[in-house]
């Protein structure tokens, strides 16, 4: 076991699954997390069949979905999954005497059993329905953006699969899939709150050390980079549009500055492009940034809507701007602007416990765990020079990519 500051404590199994604990005694609550590092990128020839395990999780005889449920919310608690690019992950938030209750209610759902074959065909018509909810919102435009931006690359699959390809998955897939990486070694337990790691660890040891670790993986990086717009031709009364590049990777020393580069860029009505595009133009109603880092790349895009008439306006604007930051940098007010802007969200998201387990749980099956301390000295380290430096090498407008969903503009 190992200790470290913010009362973070760490242990990991002989079958290689990992236990992370953020103690905070003052907290009634304590926030369970469960994390699984089988994503979207991890699908192989079947895309969405990690977010299909996701549905099945709570769905065959031997993962009774009603009596996880029932179990969780009779301790005055609520349950829910998720399935990301880059992992699944069950969570609970209990009152924190019932933090063992969760482990255990877990640890039912991964009892070894066969896909019942009526919950199978039920679920697949829930996720085609979901699909085309999906498909229906603008929110598609980031998996165009990261089609537009990295081509094949796994990370850029849409993370339900397809219609088609939910369709046409076996069963067979889904139970090869399953033992494949629903492994001990690609497991994190993260927890936050009045929670005692010691005692957690006890009850992952007895429910979890019978998992076995799986075989060697890799994260499935077939594909690269594509400099490219995607246009999606929708009857819509705005037209919605992504501009971004290739950014860091979490391990990355540079994500701090780019995260800053993104707070000065598009965060709030005192950002750079809401000045430009909102305040000074009138071409949007709202635009915002967003710097993502996953394991291995990461993307730094811009996303907003306007009329169909403006989007070369608005995307030679938004171009503008970050070359304008690529050749100058930003000033001293802004950077000192930024910083607090930064420290503060940080901040904010150590606050509640779920999204402190959260954080905790991702870095741990991702890379490594960051203290909120080292955190804030690495933000407050950062200077105009090391700003301008980063921006240079990331905002390189020769590779940067577009997507557009809406009625068709003249270059489309």
């Amino acid at each position: 076991m190992t200790h470290g500051s913010d009362g973070l404590q760490r242990s990991l199994l002989p079958n290689g699954m990992r236990i992370v604990t953020a103690l905070r005694p003052e907290s009634p609550l304590a926030a369970v997390k469960l994390f699984f590092k089988v994503g979207s990128r991890h699908d192989g020839a079947y895309p969405g069949i990690a977010h299909f395990l996701e549905h099945l999780l709570f769905g065959s005889p031997s993962r009774p979905a009603q009596a996880i449920y029932q179990a969780v919310e009779a301790i005055g608690g609520e349950v829910n999954a998720v399935t990301t690019r880059e992992y699944t992950a069950l969570q609970a938030v209990v009152l924190a005497p019932y933090a063992e209750t969760v482990v255990n209610r877990f640890a039912d759902l991964l009892v070894p059993g066969s896909f019942d074959p009526d919950v199978v065909e039920r679920e697949r018509g829930i996720i085609v329905d979901e699909i085309a909810l999906i498909s229906d919102s603008y929110q598609i435009i980031w998996d165009l953006f990261l089609q537009a931006l990295w081509n094949s690359h796994p990370l850029a699959r849409p993370i339900a699969g397809t219609r088609e390809s939910v369709r046409a998955l076996p069963t067979a897939a889904l139970t090869a899939h399953w033992e494949r990486y629903f492994a001990a070694d690609r497991i994190v337990l993260a927890a936050a709150g009045n929670v005692e790691h010691d005692t957690l660890v006890r009850v992952v040891e007895a429910r979890f050390g019978s998992l076995r670790p799986g075989p060697p993986l890799q994260n499935g990086d077939a594909g690269g980079t594509a400099t490219a717009r995607a246009f999606l031709e929708k009857d819509t009364h705005q037209t919605h549009l992504t501009l971004g590049v290739e950014a860091t990777a979490m391990a990355d020393p540079r994500r701090y500055t780019v995260r800053l580069l993104d707070i000065v860029l598009g965060q709030g009505a005192s950002s750079r492009l809401h000045h430009a595009l909102r305040t000074e133009r009138g071409l949007v109603y709202n635009v915002s940034s967003v710097a993502m880092s996953y394991a291995d790349r990461g993307y730094l895009a811009v996303y907003t809507a306007c009329a169909p008439e403006n989007v070369e306006t608005v995307s030679t604007a938004i171009l503008d701007e970050l070359d304008r930051v690529r050749q100058k940098g930003i000033s001293a007010a802004e950077l000192a602007a930024a910083k607090t802007n930064y420290e503060g969200s940080l901040a904010r998201s150590f606050e509640t416990v779920l999204s402190l387990a959260s954080i905790i749980g991702i870095e741990e099956l991702l890379h490594r765990i960051v203290p909120f301390a080292e955190s804030v000295a690495r933000i407050r380290e950062v200077t105009t020079a090391e700003v301008q430096q980063t921006a240079a090498e990331v905002l390189s407008l020769d590779r940067y990519a577009i997507a557009v969903i809406g009625r068709r503009w003249q270059d489309a």
